[in-house]
């Protein structure tokens, strides 16, 4: 890889756009040039221009990436400190890096990293930056994503952003810090070099391994020691007990479906009473809606005999209201022909008048004509003279502007020349004020050379100082640290005993804890609890057996007197329902023959028929012929009631008889079921007394009353939960006590390991101490050989200053004092400069006034001469305009002759308007006229119709008033035709809905009360209510009990298998854990630790003694004196001396000059070591030469030449004046005013 050119624009210091090419001379033939110019320049702004351009980021910016600390931007805007786009200079809108090179596949690339304010402002946010790659050869550019762009870049540089700074930015800097630092600082330090964090990373994830394997280890021991499971004995008792509940489950199933059966036929029995007490109101209510009813049939009945008179009467109806319609239109076309008559009036007399108006206007129009013509003429002379006046005016405005301006130009030349003899004035006031001031601008090179020697002289001062400084505050850290140890050993060791003391404390409260035989003891207790249970459960069941065999004795013998009753009463009731039938049968015979007499009489036909349904003979639905009922009518319904009379009987005597062969059917069913549970009830009895003579207690409880078993059972068990509590209190106690001594153990073994740590930790901060002790030392004599340096040159320089504390000021700010010099020193070359310059403006000044003062007499008379003629010209067009005003009051003869024009064309309008408008009205008189005449025959034709049909109306309702008796007037008539066919068929069907609903009633009724005959011929028991749901409660409450303890039985035996399982799964994890924690256990005690050290250790000097291998490559051409080697087991470096006889020196040992070739060595090996897979062909050095005498300045210079010869261009950064003159090709960097800096390319 290979650097060819850097172009950068607004970056820190660097003002502007600078290319620095490496391809041009005298760059491109020199193998070493030298980057210069003074501090805070912007030389290290190249370095970083490379690394932005490169990677989008820099070694200084990365180093200030602290989290939440925000520096200043714009305005309202900040940004972090670690933030590159705060490289971009202050006040531009924009900047860039770019750097063109060679990758390491041969091609040529350009990459360009970018960095701008929004819309380009100086005030603007910053944007996003952005960086992008471009491949010369064929100018492809890649773009897109920054880390995809990124990550090509270094495919292509074949080096990542860390590998870069080891390898092309040597770091020789922190190589010297490598060198005389302690331990701890070494690992640092070379962990950054040489970028070797893993090891550290991987020695503490070995130990974080290694500890959590220890811990998932012993905490599955623990967990499986807290898995139980039952024992043989535990398991055959609990499969026993399952058995005999499920025979007692299956009892108790069926009792409560029986009883349940038995609960049902109640609630059914109360329902159908309610049923029937519903449907007796349902009948009651429906009779009561036919009754109210009865005025609704006649009103309906009038209305359809009035059905046959609507046609009339809606003829009529139609009739009268045409009639009125027609008189209204009548009235209206009378007022239409009067509003009509008067309108064609008016309209001929406005037509008269607009045709009298058209012959004035014409006549008054042929008058104006002699105007027109002279209006004409005065408009041509008043256009003329207005021209003249406007050229006039504009030659008199231009002829004032002028004088405006000359006198302006006057008096701003008047202006000009007294300013310039003020600053001239000022200017050489000054000048003499600063006189005392010229010696030092005349020697100000001479003055900043020397200071420049001072500042690196104060700087090494104040560099010691601060490490002085700094190596005091670590004294004192270590101090403290050291007391802090030994006060941490001294707590962590009174914590260890306290903790074995408590250890023995519980240790103590156990040892005389049998805990085995409290463990059988509880298990003693656990097996009485839960045969005491099923002692409760197997009693609770075999007395309820009992209580349900007497009752189902008691039952069998009611239903067998029933069944005996029911069958004797049997032939007395078949017998009832033959004589029935036989008088059913003769009372219909008797009803049909009464039928066929009456149908011959054809009275009795219309007699029979029904409003609503049709006729038999004609069809028709409406019978106004219908007659009341005569004699013989009354004889058939005596007949008819004596048929339903004996129907009614017959269909009882069949429910009768229907019900008790039912009821014998059912009983013989009962008994034949009762027979069967009594038998089979028996045998469980049997079966549950059996069992009940095996429980351990009988003999104890058989002393005891029935109704008294339970109780004593209750507290039996009660006795023995509160010795199981006892006993399980006990274990938990000792368990409790255990678990605490296991805990405590495991935090002793955590204190010993610390002890250790801490006294490991006191052993090398001692060591450190010492070794500050030796390094205050060194840094004390250089510290007084600097203060000597300084107050030589103090003594040199101070006759060029006046005031006498100089010094003190250059010491605080030596900078700032050295810009003052030299702002000083341009002030007064500017200054001298400016007062030259100003004295020849003067005399020129002076010059042009006295022109300026002479042409102003031309111009004044030019101005009168033009505003006498501007004066004439206006007054001949004022006279002009008033005699034109005269005249149309001055309008415009166009816009007359038009308005004349437009006037006679709408007169003429308005009279064809009114002529066509009168011979309209005309028209429609003669219409309204027409449609009068029209109106009066059609009402007399109206008026004869409606005689017609009021006379039709009112001899049908005569008629109909004599045939029914009736008195109905024709208004009432009239009021029954409102009904329309739809409301007459809505009305006959909730008519007819009343009647239904009478027989639905009725229906339900009967129903509803053969149904509850029905079910209390099927009554199970003679049990009540109360007494069933008491027996089906107990009943329930057995099977929850016996369903409880199977369900614990099964819950136990699950637990059981579950908990094999549990374990059989610890085992296998435990042994695959066993191995999991030998294996990192091993390998944690090869490389494994808490804070790492162990392995970066061991990895740091296998890859320092590599990088010696490529330093003392180095170090042979740079000095062949010395050899560099690592201490064995440590960091530490030594060197061998050969001139001495390969004595072996401590690196404490070196001058400031050999440590930097030491140092310069490393830092060359590094960067072997970073690159040595690819060449790298450009190198970069930042300082470190300023403590080489020349004899090892030529000795470095001979190094760096050699590394040019094996086609290495390398870059050295420096102040020293000594190295600057030894290397010809310079890159400068001039320091400007406003912290700007330019970039210029030589050779000298």
């Amino acid at each position: 890889m290979k650097i060819l050119g850097i172009r950068i624009k607004n970056l820190a210091s660097l003002d502007g756009e600078t290319e620095i090419d490496f391809t041009a001379e005298p760059l491109c033939s020199a193998g070493i040039f030298a980057i210069i110019g003074p501090t805070g320049s912007g030389k290290s702004t190249i370095l970083d221009a490379i690394c932005l351009a490169l990677y989008g980021k820099t070694p200084r910016y990365v180093q200030a990436k602290e989290s939440g600390i925000e520096i200043d931007d714009t305005k309202n805007s900040k940004i972090s400190q670690g933030d590159v786009r705060g490289i971009l200079r202050d006040g531009t809108g924009e900047g860039f890096a770019e750097v063109h090179f060679i990758g390491i596949d041969g091609y040529h690339y350009k990459s360009l990293w970018q960095v701008r304010r929004a819309n380009g402002k100086v005030d603007g946010k910053l944007q996003k930056d952005t960086i992008t790659l471009t491949r010369l050869d064929n100018n492809t550019i890649t773009s897109g994503q920054k880390k995809d762009t990124l990550d090509i870049i270094e495919d292509v540089v074949g080096l990542s952003f860390e590998q870069f700074t080891r390898s092309v930015l040597l770091a020789q800097g922190d190589f010297t810090a490598f060198l005389k630092a302690n331990k701890e600082e070494k690992a640092a330090l070379l962990e950054k070099l040489t970028g070797n964090f893993i090891y550290t990373r991987i020695s503490q994830l070995v130990f974080e391994k290694w500890r959590k394997a220890e811990l998932e280890l012993r905490e599955l021991n623990i967990k499986k020691e807290g898995v139980q499971i039952l024992s043989e004995e535990e398991l055959a008792l609990i499969g026993g007990q399952q058995k005999e509940l499920d025979l007692q489950i299956v009892d108790l199933e069926k009792s409560i479906k029986d009883l349940e059966g038995e609960r049902n036929w109640h609630a059914r029995l109360i329902e159908l009473t309610n049923l029937i007490g519903t449907a007796k109101n349902g009948v009651d209510s429906a009779i009561e809606a036919k009754t109210n009813a009865a005025g609704r049939v006649t009103k309906l009945s009038h209305i359809n005999a009035m059905q046959a008179n609507r046609s009339s009467n809606d003829a009529r109806e139609q009739a009268s209201n045409q009639l009125n319609e027609n008189q209204v239109q009548a009235g209206i076309v009378s007022t239409e022909i009067t509003g009509l008559t008067d309108a064609s009036s008016r309209s001929k007399n406005r037509l008269l008048n607009e045709e009298t108006a058209l012959t004035d206007l014409k006549r008054k129009v042929s008058d104006a004509g002699p105007m027109f013509e002279k209006a004409r003429g005065l408009d041509i002379k008043i256009g003329e003279k207005r021209t003249q006046v406007n050229d006039c005016e504009i030659e008199l405005s231009a002829a004032r502007s002028e004088i405006e301006k000359h006198d302006e130009q006057c008096l701003q030349k008047d202006e000009e020349v007294k300013s310039l003899k003020n600053v001239i004035q000022d200017l050489e006031q000054w000048k003499e004020k600063n006189k005392h001031r010229e010696l030092l601008v005349l020697n100000l090179n001479l003055i900043t050379s020397k200071l420049t020697d001072a500042g690196r002289t104060l700087i090494q001062l104040n560099q010691a100082k601060n490490s002085r400084k700094a190596t005091s505050l670590k004294l004192e850290k270590l101090r403290t640290d050291i007391e802090n140890l030994t006060d941490s050993i001294q707590a962590e060791t009174e914590t260890l005993n306290a903790k074995l003391k408590t250890i023995n404390e519980y240790q103590l409260k156990i040892q005389d804890t049998d805990i085995k035989s409290l463990r059988n003891d509880k298990q003693s207790a656990d097996t009485g609890i839960t045969q005491i249970i099923e002692t409760v459960a197997h009693w609770k069941q075999l007395y309820q057996a009992q209580l349900d065999l007497k009752s189902l004795s008691d039952s069998l013998t009611s239903n067998q007197d029933a069944l005996t009753n029911n069958r004797n009463l049997a032939p007395a009731v078949k017998a009832e329902l033959d004589e029935a039938r036989i008088r059913r049968d003769a009372a219909a015979q008797t009803l049909d023959k009464a039928k066929l007499r009456v149908a011959e009489n054809v009275e009795h036909l219309r007699a029979t028929l029904v409003d609503g349904e049709p006729c038999p003979v004609c069809g028709s639905i409406e019978h106004p012929d219908k007659g009341h009922s005569s004699v013989l009518t009354a004889l058939l319904n005596g007949i008819e009631e004596d048929f339903r009379t004996a129907e009614s009987h017959y269909e009882a005597c069949v429910k009768k008889n229907t019900d008790l062969l039912s009821q014998i059917v059912h009983l013989e069913a009962v008994v034949k079921a009762a027979q069967s549970q009594l038998t089979a009830r028996s045998q469980n009895i049997d079966q549950l007394s059996e069992k009940w003579n095996l429980f351990s207690v009988k003999p104890e409880i058989d002393t005891v009353s029935n109704d008294q078993k339970e109780n004593w059972l209750d507290q039996k068990l009660a006795g023995l939960r509160s010795k199981q509590k006892g006993l399980e209190n006990q274990i938990n106690e000792f368990d409790k006590n255990k678990e605490q001594i296991e805990r405590i153990q495991l935090e002793v073994d955590r204190i010993k390991n610390s002890l250790s740590e801490f006294w490991n930790q006191r052993k090398d901060k001692e060591g450190d101490r010492n070794t500050l002790v030796s390094t205050d030392t060194h840094l004390e004599t250089l510290e007084k050989s600097c203060d000597t340096d300084l107050n030589q040159i103090h003594s040199e320089l101070d006759p060029y200053f006046e005031i006498r504390d100089w010094f003190d000021t250059w010491q605080k700010d030596a900078e700032g004092f050295v810009k003052q010099l030299n702002d000083f020193s341009e002030l007064w070359g500017k200054k001298t400069h400016s007062l030259e310059t100003t004295k020849r403006q003067e005399e020129i000044a002076s010059a042009a006034l006295s022109a300026l003062t002479a042409k102003s007499g031309d111009l004044s008379g030019k101005l009168a001469k033009v505003q006498n003629m501007y004066s004439l010209l206006e007054a001949d067009l004022k006279r002009f305009t008033e005699e034109r005003n005269n005249i149309f009051q001055g309008e415009n003869i166009a816009v007359v002759q038009k308005r004349f024009d437009q006037q006679i064309t709408d007169n003429e309008k308005r009279i064809a308007d009114a002529r066509t408008e009168s011979q309209e009205v005309e028209g429609n008189l003669i219409k309204a006229q027409s449609r009068l005449s029209n109106l009066a025959a059609e009402a007399a034709r109206l008026k004869t119709q409606i005689t017609e049909h009021s006379a039709k109306i009112t001899k049908w309702l005569d008629d109909y008033n004599l045939k029914q008796e009736i008195k109905l007037s024709e208004q009432e008539l009239i009021e029954l035709l409102q009904f329309d066919h739809q409301w007459i068929e809505t009305e006959r069907r909730e008519i007819k809905i009343i009647d239904d609903a009478v027989t639905r009633c009725q229906s339900v009724f009967d129903e509803r009360t053969n149904q509850l005959a029905q079910h209390n011929s099927v009554r199970i028991s003679d049990k009540n209510l109360q007494q069933i749901t008491d027996l089906l409660n107990e009943a329930k409450i057995s099977f929850q009990v016996a369903n409880t303890s199977k369900t614990e039985n099964n819950f136990k035996i699950q637990h059981h298998q579950i908990n094999l399982l549990i374990i059989a799964g610890l085992l296998s994890e435990i042994e695959g854990k066993a191995i999991i924690y030998e294996n990192w256990s091993k390998l944690n005690e090869i490389i494994g630790s808490s804070d790492g050290k162990k392995f970066r250790q061991m990895a740091q000097e296998f890859t320092l003694d590599v990088l010696l291998g490529f330093a003392n490559i180095h170090m042979q051409m740079l000095s062949k004196r010395y050899f560099i080697r690592r201490i064995e087991n440590t960091l530490g470096l030594q060197v061998v001396d050969r001139d001495m006889g390969d004595e072996v020196r401590t690196v404490y040992s070196l001058s400031g000059g050999e440590s930097f070739l030491v140092s310069l060595a490393l830092a060359l090996g590094l960067a072997e070591l970073s690159s040595s897979k690819m060449n790298v062909e450009s190198l970069f050095i930042d300082e470190g030469f300023g403590t080489l005498d020349p004899t090892m300045l030529t000795i470095a210079m001979g190094a760096l030449e050699a590394l040019h010869n094996q086609g290495r261009k390398v870059g050295v950064i420096s102040h020293v004046q000594e190295l600057m003159e030894r290397i010809p090709a310079q890159i400068i960097v001039n320091k400007l005013a406003s912290g700007k800096s330019k970039i210029e390319v030589s050779t000298i």
